[in-house]
């Protein structure tokens, strides 16, 4: 089963909405050349623009921990 179809199965169709906004926004920035993007909701991007550049490599490491955990996201 193809990403698109599970998202689809799991999430309807918001979660083909943001897989189809990821996809666009990473094919433009690859399109113009540029070496990052940042794509999702308002906290992801705030996140990237603000929290990556300020916290140290240890905190970031423990945040990603936390969050990747099985059954983080339930």
């Amino acid at each position: 089963m193809s990403e698109i179809a599970e998202a689809a199965a799991q999430g309807g169709e918001d979660a083909i909405d943001e897989a189809f906004a990821v996809a666009k926004a990473g094919y433009e920035a690859m399109m113009a050349s540029r070496e990052k993007v940042v794509a999702g909701s308002i906290a992801t991007q705030f996140e990237a623009a603000v929290l990556n550049r300020i916290l140290p490599d240890s905190m970031k490491a423990e945040r990603h921990r936390k969050m990747s955990e099985p059954g983080s996201a339930e």
